[in-house]
């Protein structure tokens, strides 16, 4: 299920170097994945910007879950084949397909078909929304977007990182 995205006015954490002239929150609806918490709480981000994964993978492991990082939909694809990926961050621009190609493609593998994946993007538009909904999208999520936003929307898909990560 996609996340309703709002326009946030109270001032919240921000991802580590993060400028926001905006801020976001998301309000999300229901675990698509209630299996998950007997996974290991990897968390691949997809994203061409090396500063971007870099924010996300320092919020994610401060918090303990484990992170593997892909910077274009070739990259991301290997790791979903060769690890148990529990949750997928993709930025919609990437080289090689885009956000919502990769997720489709990911859509159609029984293996992977049931990861919660969610779009993070500066992009929003009706048409875009509706897009990613057809494609198996389980959340938009808008950048920049605050620290504790991110980590309560992984968790209500994941759950809290495994106890003993190091």
């Amino acid at each position: 299920m996609l996340c309703e995205v709002r326009p946030a006015s109270a001032d919240g954490q921000c991802l580590p170097g993060a400028m926001p002239v905006q801020q976001w929150h998301t309000v999300a609806t229901g675990s698509s994945r209630p299996d998950a918490a007997a996974m290991a709480q990897k968390i691949l981000i997809v994203d061409d910007s090396s500063v971007i994964r870099l924010q996300y993978r320092l919020v994610l492991e401060q918090a303990g879950y484990e992170v593997v990082e892909a910077w274009d939909a070739p990259q991301a694809a290997a790791h979903l084949k060769r690890q148990e990926i529990a949750f997928l961050l993709c930025d919609l621009n990437i080289p090689g397909k885009n956000g919502l190609t990769l997720i489709e493609a990911m859509r159609k593998v029984p293996k992977l078909a049931s990861i919660p994946a969610v779009i993070f993007t500066a992009e929003y538009s009706a048409e875009l929304v509706e897009r990613a909904k057809q494609a198996g999208v389980t959340s938009w999520l808008l950048k920049p977007c605050k620290a504790d936003t991110l980590l309560e929307l992984i968790t209500k898909h994941v759950g809290p990182p495994a106890e003993g990560y190091d």
